[in-house]
């Protein structure tokens, strides 16, 4: 059984934590809003933090492991060209604050967030893998084999990721090693 939802804005992300609480993003607007409804109402989040200096055309990839707290990637940074960055929320989305892994907010440009809890987490991107044990504090990055445009899973069952051209693959091992599954 379907429900049909009507938000006033086109979403270019859409996650729910559980049945009632979600997020839903616009990057070429500076949109953010959060629901704790189902759906049926909508709350302006921040979108200072999140949106500054994205395009329309910048992918963005989000994952709340609890209904307050989550995490936002995007290829592009409003910090540094040719960067990526990471945003955290403890607030469902109401207020934004950056993740850093260098001093100067370089980081590579990511595609696609996973977090199985409030601690254990995993950003990719073109041939990145990075990985917090600690909620974000500390980020460790690996190459990957692929392109690294879209993952899922966790840090006990292991990960999937996507890359261009249909390929997939899969670690258990925290991107120690890869098998590749043919598509």
């Amino acid at each position: 059984l379907w429900d049909t939802l009507t938000l006033d804005m086109r979403v270019d992300q859409l996650y729910f934590a559980d049945s009632i609480h979600g997020i839903a993003l616009r990057s070429d607007n500076n949109t953010c809003r959060s629901t704790s409804d189902g759906g049926v109402s909508w709350q302006d989040g921040d979108t200072n933090v999140y949106l500054a200096g994205l395009s329309p055309s910048r992918n963005l990839g989000i994952s709340f492991p609890h209904w307050r707290t989550g995490w936002l990637v995007s290829e592009a940074s409003p910090f540094a060209t040719d960067n990526g960055m990471i945003a955290h929320t403890t607030t469902a989305g109401k207020n934004w604050t950056y993740q850093k892994i260098y001093a100067n907010y370089q980081m590579p440009m990511l595609y696609s967030v996973t977090f199985s809890d409030s601690l254990h987490g995993y950003a990719a991107g073109p041939g990145n893998l990075l990985r917090t044990s600690n909620g974000g504090k500390d980020w460790s990055k690996t190459s990957l084999p692929i392109s690294g445009y879209s993952i899922t899973g966790d840090y006990r069952d292991g990960l999937f990721i996507t890359g261009w051209n249909g390929q997939i693959c899969f670690t258990s091992d925290g991107g120690a090693s890869w098998r590749f599954f043919e598509t």
